[in-house]
C-alpha cells in the first residue's frame, strides 16, 4: 500500500510539474533587426534601427542611409551588425550597446550581413565592391580584423556566419570559372561547394547554423527540379531537400534547428506568373503560410518551445513594413507592423 501511494504522488509531482511547465511558458525578450524612418516618413533617409518587444531603439540619425541587418544578444550587451553610407561610400560596422564600431575595410563600399558572438570574440561576415580595382567579394572580420577569404577575382559575398566548437562557419557564394554563381559555405576558410554552377542553373546561400555533427544550410537554387523558377532549399552536409516544386518562384533566407526539428523561414510568389510573394516558413518541409496578407516576406525564424518568431516585410507600392510575427509577453500569437521600413534578422534571449 505505502508503495502504490508512492507511485500516486510521484505520478501527481509529474503531472503538477508538466502543467506548471504549460501555465509558466518561458519567458523571452524579442531582439529585431532592420530599418525605419525619422518619424516614419520614407521620404527622409532610413534609419538603422533595432526593435526590443516592439520598442524601436535608433542606432543612427537619418543624414545618411543605414541599416541593420543582423542582431546578437550576449549576456547583456546587444550586438547590431549592419552598415551606413557616408557621402559616396558605404561602410561596414556593427553597434555594441548602440556605440558604433566601423570595421576595416580595403573596398569603397562595404556592408555587415550578419554577426556572431563566441565569448570574448565578435565575428562579421558580410561583402563590398569597388570599381578600381573592379572588386566584388565577401568580407569577414573577427574582432574587427579584416581576414579575406577569396582571391577577390570572383564575385562573391558572404550572408551569414556562426560559430561552434571555436570552428567559423560562413554562408554564401561565389562564382565559378565562367561566372556562374554557386552556393557555398566556408568551414575555417576552406570553401564548400553545395552547387555547381552553370547556364541556367545558379544558386546561393543565406544562411548556416550548427546541431551537433550536422552543418544545415539554407538559401535558393535557380534550375533545380527542371526549372527557372528559384526553388527553396536547405542543405543538410551537403545534401538537397527542396521546398518548393519550382512551378513558382521562392526563396529561403533563414535556418534554425529546434531538437529534430528544422524550420526554415522565407516567402513563396502566389502563382506561376510570379507577381507577387507571400511569407512562409517549413517545418521539416511541410510549408505553413505566416500570414494571408500577399506582398510579404519572412526573412528570419527564431524557435522556442515549438513557438515560432519571425522578422519580415511587407512591400507596399509607395513605402514597405517592418514585420513580427510572433507572441506578446502572455504568449499569444500575434501580426504585428513595427514602422515602415524593414526587419532583417531576429534574436530571442531567454529572460
Amino acid at each position: 500500500m505505502k508503495k502504490i501511494l508512492l507511485i500516486f504522488l510521484a505520478i501527481l509531482s509529474l503531472n503538477s510539474c508538466k502543467k506548471a511547465e504549460e501555465n509558466n511558458p518561458v519567458q523571452v525578450d524579442v531582439y529585431i533587426a532592420g530599418y525605419g524612418y525619422a518619424n516614419d516618413s520614407p521620404e527622409s533617409n532610413a534609419i538603422a534601427r533595432y526593435w526590443k518587444n516592439g520598442i524601436p531603439v535608433d542606432l543612427t540619425e537619418d543624414t545618411e542611409n543605414a541599416m541593420a541587418k543582423s542582431v546578437f544578444v550576449s549576456e547583456t550587451d546587444v550586438y547590431v551588425a549592419g552598415y551606413e553610407a557616408c557621402g559616396d561610400s558605404t561602410y561596414a560596422l556593427y553597434w555594441k550597446n548602440g556605440i558604433p564600431v566601423t570595421l576595416p575595410c580595403d573596398l569603397k563600399y562595404t556592408f555587415a550581413e550578419s554577426i556572431f558572438i563566441s565569448g570574448e570574440d565578435v565575428f562579421v561576415a558580410g561583402w563590398g565592391f569597388s570599381e578600381k580595382p573592379n572588386v566584388n567579394a565577401l568580407r569577414f572580420w573577427k574582432n574587427g580584423v579584416l581576414i579575406k577569404l577569396t582571391d577577390d577575382t570572383r564575385f562573391s559575398r558572404a550572408f551569414s556566419i556562426t560559430v561552434s566548437d571555436n570552428d567559423v562557419y560562413i554562408a554564401g557564394f561565389e562564382s565559378n570559372e565562367e561566372g556562374f554563381l554557386e552556393a557555398k559555405y566556408w568551414e575555417n576558410g576552406i570553401p564548400v561547394k553545395l552547387t555547381e554552377g552553370y547556364y541556367g542553373n545558379i544558386a546561393y546561400a543565406n544562411s548556416i547554423t550548427i546541431s551537433g555533427d550536422d552543418v544545415y544550410v539554407t538559401g535558393v537554387v535557380s534550375g533545380a527540379l527542371m526549372t527557372s523558377n528559384t526553388v527553396a532549399t536547405y542543405w543538410k552536409n551537403g545534401v538537397p531537400t527542396y521546398l518548393t516544386d519550382g512551378s513558382r518562384d521562392a526563396q529561403a533566407n533563414s535556418i534554425v534547428v529546434s531538437g529534430k526539428e528544422v524550420y526554415v523561414a522565407g516567402s513563396e510568389w502566389i502563382s506561376s506568373q510570379n507577381v507577387t510573394e507571400k511569407a512562409k516558413y517549413w517545418k521539416n518541409g511541410t510549408a505553413v503560410d505566416v500570414t494571408d496578407t500577399i506582398s510579404t516576406c519572412a526573412n528570419s525564424i527564431a524557435v522556442i518551445e515549438d513557438k515560432v518568431y519571425i522578422a519580415g516585410s511587407q512591400y507596399l507600392h509607395l513605402n514597405n513594413k517592418a514585420k513580427y510575427w510572433g507572441y506578446n509577453i502572455d504568449s499569444n500569437p500575434i501580426d504585428e507592423t513595427l514602422s515602415d521600413g524593414e526587419a532583417f534578422s531576429i534574436y530571442l534571449s531567454i529572460k
